[in-house]
């Protein structure tokens, strides 16, 4: 358990659009539960986003993620499949919030 990297709270993940902007994600970590099948504790963390952030992300496709750990950092690049899961599922919750089909 002590050798996984951890994240601390704050502005501590970041997106790559695809047009170079960057979007910032406030992350919000749990305090953790016990697992008894892998004895381990496990950790959700939460990230928040403005509604105009949520607008961008509908719209521009995702590239990269950028996570700062508390000790090094590290970018994930996202292959064309999972751009297209991601702006999904982004559609998804824009759906359930009622924010799609936009109207005038």
């Amino acid at each position: 358990e002590y050798d996984f990297l951890q994240i601390d709270q704050g502005e501590t993940v970041m997106l790559s659009l695809g047009d170079s902007m960057i979007v910032r994600l406030y992350n919000y970590p749990d305090k953790g539960v016990f697992d008894k099948n892998t004895n381990m504790r496990l950790y959700q963390h939460t990230c928040l986003v403005s509604i105009n952030n949520f607008y961008k992300l509908l719209y521009f496709d995702i590239t990269k993620i950028r996570i700062r750990y508390r000790t090094k950092k590290r970018t994930i690049e996202l292959s064309a499949a999972q751009q297209e899961a991601l702006k999904n599922s982004i559609r998804c919750v824009a759906e359930a919030l009622d924010l799609l089909p936009l109207r005038p």
